[in-house]
């Protein structure tokens, strides 16, 4: 099964585990791994004390435990440093009105971040601009389990009300969390 792949791409690489990259790994010629370390860290599948349980059956050094552990480390904080492998910066950013690319460049990516968005083509709400509306949400008490928030999940279904009963918004919406559960 060597060289099944003539590449293999691992895009948001900050949220793969090193475990299950392996198998496709050993199985490609080359491979790319994409992630970025100023986004969202990674979340593990697997607690600490199951990943120490786990090093200790395999017979792996615990105390060098950062170097292979499943609970903290992602594909992309492995790859990021392995020696004299070329690393890029992909500086165009498609996704955002460049009033958010110039805040998250300047602040983030020391100015290297350039905004690509034809604003022409972006379809903004009656009476907004492009760029990041901030809407405070108070957690309700007990709120927050198994990675549900509802105070926010109420907050998000009034604003598409609004958006999209009230003032009939045609364009596309987007939901991100990096929670399943959320979701």
């Amino acid at each position: 099964y060597q060289n099944i792949f003539d590449i293999v791409i691992f895009d948001e690489a900050s949220q793969c585990d090193i475990a299950t990259a392996i198998p496709l790994m050993c199985r490609a010629k080359k491979v790319v791994i994409v992630g970025d370390d100023k986004q969202l860290s990674y979340i593990p599948q697997l607690g600490r004390s199951q990943d120490v349980n786990l090093m200790q059956v395999h017979e792996l050094p615990v105390e060098k435990m950062t170097r292979y552990s499943q609970s903290q480390m992602s594909l992309f904080d492995s790859g990021i440093r392995v020696p004299n492998v070329e690393k890029i910066i992909l500086k165009d950013q498609y996704r955002s009105a460049p009033q958010i690319v110039e805040y998250i460049s300047d602040t983030f990516y020391n100015g290297k971040l350039r905004s690509a968005t034809n604003v022409q083509d972006l379809k903004v709400p009656a009476n907004l601009k492009p760029g990041i509306t901030w809407t405070d949400v108070k957690p309700l008490s007990g709120s927050g389990a198994d990675n549900i928030n509802h105070a926010e999940i109420r907050a998000i279904v009034s604003h598409l009300k609004v958006l999209l009963l009230e003032e009939k918004y045609a364009g596309h919406v987007g939901f991100v969390s990096p929670f399943r559960a959320q979701v």
